[in-house]
């Protein structure tokens, strides 16, 4: 988290302005999203367009994801806690607020399909039973060189030489 210093009000003392300060948490953590998926996350069932957009925020610095029970669940509590505070903020009751967060959230044979999609999608590309790679080339979290690299090595898990290193001189 990072802070941002900003005028808030500015008071009037006998004709001289006095501005007042505030400070404002603001995020810092990021995930690029590239132009070339914005068309991709239009046309996705509403699961697997929240789910991708879950999993890039969760993705390790390697673009690493699981699909596991533990994964999907926590999907579910996060969509859960996002929709409680939206109904909260727009003044439901405690009750209410509750059981309308929690018809909003999917059943886990629905969140097993949207992974699908997002493979048959080439949002992730499988590395090993379980593991996923969200695709460098749509997300990423580092720097323009590293996210080349990490395409390359991406196209070359999906054309099964995921299990040997090619080293050719003068490759970028």
């Amino acid at each position: 988290m990072s802070k941002v210093k900003h005028i808030y009000k500015i008071d009037d003392i006998d004709g001289v302005k006095h501005p007042r300060y505030k400070y404002k948490n603001v995020d810092d953590r990021f995930v690029k999203t590239y132009q070339s998926v914005l068309a991709i996350l239009l046309c996705l069932p509403d699961c697997s367009a929240k789910l991708i957009q879950y999993l890039s925020s969760k993705m390790s610095d390697e673009n690493i994801v699981h699909h596991n029970k533990f994964t999907r669940e926590n999907f579910n509590k996060y969509i859960y806690s996002v929709w409680l505070e939206y109904y909260k903020a727009n003044k439901e009751t405690e009750s209410n607020a509750h059981e309308l967060a929690k018809e909003k959230m999917y059943k886990d044979n629905t969140i097993k399909k949207a992974f699908s999609i997002l493979v048959n999608k080439n949002l992730l590309v499988q590395k090993t039973r379980g593991m996923y790679i969200v695709n460098p080339e749509y997300f990423f979290k580092k720097g323009d060189e590293e996210r080349y690299r990490k395409i390359k090595l991406t196209l070359e898990i999906i054309k099964g030489f995921d299990d040997i290193t090619l080293g050719i001189e003068g490759e970028k």
